[in-house]
């Protein structure tokens, strides 16, 4: 479904970000929002769990907010969380180690409808 405007993460990510005023209840996350996202994801949410959920996303939101007003300018970006002083300090990672692992066919010998090297299973979602 396409439509002219943006899609609710960018409208959450634009109001998020001040390109768009808050709303009366200065919620960051709309319930629209919610609701769309919750399509997207083939969620049937009540109204109850939809005021819950716009809730609990604006609490997150908030709180995303009060980490990007810490000034980050002298930490350098990484890519893991050990370093090689921690490494040093004892926290350690295992080698990694290849180990075969051969028992699709004997898994697959005892499903009820398999085809090659897969699993065929009923459809489960219907849209």
């Amino acid at each position: 479904r396409q439509t002219k405007s943006p899609g609710a993460c960018a409208r959450i990510a634009l109001r998020f970000s001040g390109g768009e005023k808050p709303s009366e209840k200065n919620m960051k996350i709309t319930r629209e929002d919610v609701l769309r996202v919750a399509e997207l994801a083939y969620l049937e949410l009540s109204e109850a769990e939809t005021a819950t959920f716009q809730s609990q996303l604006d609490h997150i939101l908030e709180y995303v907010g009060k980490l990007n007003e810490l000034d980050t300018s002298n930490v350098e970006p990484m890519a893991q969380v050990l370093t090689a002083e921690a490494g040093a300090a004892g926290a350690t990672l295992r080698e990694d180690v290849l180990i075969p692992c051969r028992v699709a066919e004997e898994v697959l010998a005892q499903a009820p409808d398999a085809k090659a090297h897969y699993f065929r299973v009923p459809r489960v979602i219907e849209r």
